[in-house]
């Protein structure tokens, strides 16, 4: 499958061909990729292969690799809709998910949100027990109160429900995208 413009697969010494399987060519949108790019240099041994300026001097598309893969970076720019992650946090207040680099997610203001292989089959819960976000999220569809909703299920709190929303609308958000094995 021929690639638009294949630059990535030349700059890694390939073909314009696409190697499905082989790799992940993540575009990431932030405030500060001149910073982000030194970062990924320093600590990943990272070789910057593009950097074209936009207005001011930020970077309007970067792309560096690390090892075999190559990563493409773009500085925010509001005024194209464009916004990284900490913008999204500024404007939402509600931090909806956050990885590290060793894979584990972090939903701080989600906290009472659990997901045990062991609860439910690994469904969303409340806080472990075996009360999913989808029974209470159900609960709301319907039509019942909050108020109707606590006084069914007595031991949730306001703010169990409060945060299984939140929840419920972040993951209507998301897209998951299965990826074929080569």
């Amino acid at each position: 499958m021929a690639t638009r413009g294949g630059g990535a697969a030349r700059a890694l010494g390939g073909s314009s061909r696409c190697r499905l399987g082989h790799s992940l060519t993540p575009h990431l949108v932030c405030a500060g990729a001149a910073d982000a790019i030194e970062f990924y240099k320093a600590a990943f041994n990272g070789v910057e292969l593009t950097r074209m300026p936009g207005p001011g001097g930020k970077p309007m598309h970067a792309s560096v690799r690390i090892g075999d893969s190559v990563l493409m970076l773009v500085d925010e720019s509001p005024e194209w809709g464009m916004l990284g992650p900490k913008a999204f946090l500024r404007e939402s207040r509600i931090l909806m998910m956050a990885t590290s680099f060793d894979r584990k997610v972090v939903m701080p203001q989600l906290d009472r949100i659990t997901q045990q292989p062991e609860v439910m089959g690994g469904k969303a819960c409340i806080r472990g027990m075996r009360v999913t976000v989808g029974m209470v999220v159900g609960q709301i569809g319907a039509g019942h109160s909050l108020d109707e909703v606590l006084a069914d299920y007595p031991y949730l709190e306001r703010e169990d429900i409060m945060q299984a929303l939140r929840y419920a609308a972040w993951r209507a958000e998301e897209r998951e995208v299965v990826l074929a094995s080569a």
